[in-house]
């Protein structure tokens, strides 16, 4: 089985490389600053959204110290995030209560709002993200300082604008601020999987400001979670309208045609992805399983190499590579890219369950049964693991065993799995009852 690995968890089939997405909760515990925020609010601003850029002043600045405090947990470490990105990914982990809000008359008739925020983030609640949540917090954060510096460069150049187009745009920054908080509330919902609340923050959002592409690219990737492929690629196309040089738009319209069956759109829309963004190893990996599915196995091959290069400890790219190696015949290969899969997500899995068969089809059926053990423990319920270990116990003539691993399959495959009426015979032929 491949492993796809996209923004949001939607697609069944081959053996999914998730990137998507989504959430892993982290160790438990917290961490608590008290930061204080300030912003000058001018003619033309409301209150209100006056109030939310100096509770975004207080969170950035607090944002540093949370990546201090998080680059110590081992599953940050894991991510082997850059600073910036350590940064970027520690404000976007932050949840904030105003404590104290004052407002004071400055010069030129403006208004000062000052704020004490506590700023929390809870380990509970931490999501670890790919490359594609990363560059949707840079968004989500620098738009927000584009906007505070915009607004104050627009009261700094005020005379060079009639009374008229002055209150224009400050009404535009003050819609797109508005914009991007719903904008964030439905990342917030979308990385809890709560797709149809995403979708309304989305839509609001853009009701605000339909300009802006990364809803539209959100939105369809919680369409497709929700299995409304039209309306995400609808979105998709919506958004690289609006920007052409979407990358993440791209990746995402790839992965409905896809998942549609329309190999040549999917091509044509991976290779546009990395055109635009040749770093991103999630890309390679899928285009590579396009390949791979088409039986174009060298090219293949070659796409999961370059996401290795581009990523050393990209575990889903080593047990695709894996599946190339098995298929092609050089089965140690295969097993050396299975076993550093493993090395890099000791959880994965479909890394063990791949590696197990590698080993059983080269004679080593200890090292197939230890596989399959340890899938078991990762998850006592995967049925195809008892499957396949009954199928190495009757190879080694221990039937007993071979049995009691062919009912526990029958205990956890689900009711319509179309190997239960030949497992039932099996049990029978071996002396076990049904």
């Amino acid at each position: 089985m491949l492993m796809i690995k996209r923004f949001c968890q939607w697609m069944s089939g081959l053996l999914l490389l998730t990137i998507l997405l989504f959430p892993s909760p982290v160790s438990a515990g917290s961490k608590e600053i008290i930061s204080d925020g300030t912003y000058i609010m001018g003619a033309g601003e409301t209150p209100s959204v006056a109030l939310a850029k100096a509770v975004f002043d207080a969170k950035y600045k607090a944002a540093d110290q949370m990546g201090t405090y998080l680059a110590n947990l081992p599953e940050v470490k894991n991510m082997q995030l850059t600073p910036d990105e350590l940064n970027t990914f520690a404000w976007g982990q932050i949840k904030t209560t105003v404590l104290d809000e004052k407002q004071s008359k400055a010069d030129n008739n403006t208004l000062e709002f000052r704020v004490s925020v506590r700023c929390v983030v809870s380990t509970n609640d931490i999501h670890t993200n790919d490359k594609q949540q990363l560059r949707t917090l840079t968004v989500i954060r620098d738009t927000y300082d584009k906007l505070i510096q915009e607004s104050t460069l627009l009261r700094q150049q005020s005379s060079t604008y009639t009374k008229q187009q002055f209150k224009n745009k400050m009404m535009q920054n003050e819609q797109f601020f508005i914009a991007l908080q719903l904008f964030e509330k439905g990342y917030d919902a979308h990385i809890h999987s709560d797709y149809r609340s995403a979708i309304s923050f989305y839509s609001k959002a853009l009701k605000r400001y339909p300009l802006f592409e990364y809803p539209y690219r959100n939105r369809g990737c919680a369409y497709m979670s929700i299995g409304k492929f039209d309306l995400a690629l609808a979105d998709f196309n919506q958004a690289v309208e609006i920007n052409p040089q979407f990358a993440d738009a791209y990746y995402n319209r790839a992965l409905v045609y896809q998942n549609n069956g329309q190999y040549e759109l999917a091509l044509e829309n991976y290779n546009l992805a990395i055109q635009y963004n040749p770093q991103d190893s999630q890309t390679y990996n899928n285009r590579g399983i396009l390949y791979q599915s088409h039986k174009q196995h060298e090219l293949a091959l070659a796409d999961f190499n370059q996401a290795i290069e581009i990523n050393p400890q990209d575990a889903y790219a080593y047990c695709n590579r894996g599946l190339v190696y098995k298929v092609t015949g050089r089965n140690d290969l295969a097993v050396e890219s299975y076993s550093q899969a493993i090395h890099f997500d000791p959880q994965c899995i479909e890394a063990y369950y791949n590696r197990a068969i590698a080993h059983q089809d080269s004679g080593q059926y200890d090292l197939a049964l230890a596989d399959y053990n340890q899938i078991i423990k990762l998850d006592l319920r995967y049925a195809n693991a008892y499957y396949s270990k009954a199928f190495v116990y009757r190879h080694l003539g221990r039937y007993i065993e071979a049995i009691q691993a062919y009912k526990l399959f029958l205990e956890y495959a689900p009711s319509d799995d179309s190997d239960i009426p030949n497992v039932k015979q099996l049990i029978r032929e071996l002396g076990g009852t049904v």
